[in-house]
């Protein structure tokens, strides 16, 4: 396990169980207020609650962010014509994941971008931003 140091970012993990077990689990990000041998103080960032409380958990439940691999600049790399692409997307409660060569990008005035994927013979309008690139 990766040192933890005062000002640290980490995530904290929780759950939630009952007289079956196991249910789901809870993360939050943090700052690192100040730390022990086994267990930390912690300040929950961007709290929904206006001035968050400080609180006491196990180092075991923690993990250090590394901010330097992250890149906050990057940008999103959009999808060419010909790209194998990846798509993801809510609608109506419902999930539809879908890979596929995108064949067309369809651009309205006044209306969200779309893409053309075709899977085998069956192809498929989608909304252009719920697409990742796969392969160039």
């Amino acid at each position: 396990m990766e040192r933890i140091k005062r000002n640290d970012i980490i995530v904290v993990s929780g759950t939630t169980t009952s007289k079956d077990g196991f249910i789901s689990r809870h993360t939050i990000l943090a700052t690192v207020v100040e730390v022990g041998k086994y267990d930390l103080f912690a300040k929950e960032i961007n709290s929904v609650i206006t001035s968050s409380a400080v609180f006491r958990v196990s180092k075991k439940r923690c993990v250090k962010v590394r901010n330097a691999e992250i890149q906050p600049t990057e940008k999103i790399i959009n999808p060419k014509i010909g790209d194998l692409v990846l798509c993801y997307y809510e609608s109506y409660q419902k999930t539809v994941l879908t890979k596929g060569i995108l064949t067309e990008i369809i651009d309205k005035p006044g209306r969200p971008s779309q893409a053309k994927i075709i899977q085998g013979s069956k192809s498929e309008v989608v909304p252009l931003d719920s697409l990742i690139v796969l392969e160039h």
